[in-house]
């Protein structure tokens, strides 16, 4: 079952199609993959950008790093579509499923994930991802601008909100 979504063949036309022509992406593929091409997509663009960091920076102790970096990717992934989901859900009649939301989210941020590990990249890496998820929000489920523009914003100030309180228990 893990094969169906690991063909090589989607994943390579899913990132050359997002790079050149996101909206024609997101119209037409995009709407028909399953949230696991999504997250094998995302998983492969974490997996590339860790070892890409691996040969940058040599850590002392490279797997436990490579495994951070992975987690980290994946994971904010996940925790800003939950974050996006569930500003829809709050701001909007008929939201989309979360896997569809999912898959728009970790679509857009694999191709910004593989530049994310050079020093400096963080603005350029981070405009691209939300550039993409707002492109993936209005051509891929149809909401409006201002509605996608409100699930991002809800999606980015809940994650800032959540890891600000997260540090002060830190603390």
């Amino acid at each position: 079952m893990l094969s169906e979504y690991i063909r090589v063949s989607f994943l390579g036309k899913s990132v050359w199609r997002l790079l050149l022509t996101p909206g024609r992406f997101f119209s037409k593929e995009g709407k028909t993959a399953h949230w696991g091409h999504a997250l094998c997509l995302i998983f492969l663009s974490a997996l590339l950008a860790s070892c890409a960091v691996f040969f940058l920076i040599k850590p002392s102790a490279p797997w436990l790093s490579s495994g951070i970096f992975i987690f980290n990717g994946v994971g904010m992934i996940l925790i800003s579509a939950a974050f996006g989901f569930l500003t829809m859900r709050l701001t909007q009649e008929a939201p989309i499923s979360f896997g569809r939301l999912f898959s728009i989210y970790a679509f857009s941020g694999s191709l910004p994930m593989l530049i994310s590990w050079l020093p400096g990249s963080f603005l350029a890496s981070e405009s691209w991802k939300w550039c993409l998820i707002g492109i993936g929000l209005t051509r891929g489920s149809k909401l409006l601008w201002r509605q996608a523009l409100v699930v991002i914003a809800g999606s980015i100030g809940l994650t800032i909100l959540f890891f600000w309180s997260l540090m002060l228990f830190v603390q």
